[in-house]
């Protein structure tokens, strides 16, 4: 939103947004208007979204660059969360922020399995289990989450297949 190819003005219809369950504002950086505006418009249409902060390994290396020792990442952490909570709140009553990284070798610090988790529970349940399956599987929370889809579906693959054996041929 708000690049020449996709003006604010007009984002929202382009995108074809009405067609959505659920919207993921991707923070990267510092907070920029667009993302309060697009935070805004969500509330404003009860649409439910998800707020993440990411390239938080970044940050934390950075931080850990200029900081005297001792490093505490948990400050650093703190301080990114509320800057991105008191930017959100001047545009959404939305309280939560996913700190996440897509960097491979940090998938399961910081907020990236509870957004996973949280994203599966907003979504209607035949959308849930697509989205489910169609997760990478590093991320624990998928794979908990297939594993017991799996296990639900089983009976159903055994029925059937006991259904197709007893028929003649």
């Amino acid at each position: 939103c708000g690049t020449p190819n996709y003006p604010r003005e007009n984002y929202l219809e382009r995108i074809s947004f009405k067609q959505f369950d659920v919207v993921i504002i991707i923070c990267s950086g510092r907070f920029t208007e667009d993302d309060g505006w697009l935070a805004e418009e969500m509330t404003k249409m009860n649409k439910p979204f998800f707020f993440l902060r990411s390239k938080i390994d970044q940050e934390i290396i950075n931080a850990q660059r200029d900081s005297p020792p001792p490093f505490d990442e948990h400050a650093v952490l703190a301080t990114i969360q509320n800057d991105c909570l008191h930017n959100l709140r001047q545009y959404s009553h939305h309280r939560k922020v996913y700190l996440v990284s897509g960097n491979q070798k940090y998938l399961h610090r910081w907020d990236m399995d509870n957004f996973m988790h949280d994203l599966c529970q907003a979504c209607p349940q035949l959308k849930r289990e697509s989205l489910v399956f169609s997760m990478n599987a590093h991320c624990r929370e998928a794979v908990r989450v297939k594993v017991e889809y799996l296990r639900k579906r089983q009976w159903l693959v055994c029925r059937v297949i006991a259904a197709a054996a007893v028929l003649p041929v």
